[in-house]
């Protein structure tokens, strides 16, 4: 699991947009790109969007991603689960799960 926290972006980023941008750079590297679902979901107190997608990485392999999309004070927070085998996203789900739900915010 990975969390990126970028301040300084422009007010008017959207959610929608920083999904629309992380899709975009996986398309950059691979053609194999795919989303398999994008929702929006409540997240301890905020508004955040789950994607799940698949990609392949020539050369490398293929990952299934879970990314949950949010913003705390004027942050943008992507939260991504990885697995390298596919296959093996239905063992992990439970465990990424688990990870997103313990993340936090110091107040």
């Amino acid at each position: 699991a990975r969390l990126i926290g970028t301040k300084g972006l422009p007010d008017t980023l959207s959610l929608q947009d920083l999904v629309d941008g992380h899709a975009k750079s996986l398309e950059k590297l691979t053609e194999a790109y795919e989303s398999l679902s994008t929702k929006t979901i409540p997240f301890q107190d905020h508004e955040a969007i789950e994607e799940i997608c698949t990609y392949t990485l020539e050369g490398f392999s293929t990952f299934h991603e879970k990314s949950i999309y949010l913003l705390h004070d004027n942050t943008h927070y992507i939260i991504l689960c990885q697995c390298i085998a596919p296959d093996d996203y239905a063992a992990l789900e439970a465990d990424f799960d688990q990870i997103i739900e313990s993340f936090g915010f110091i107040q």
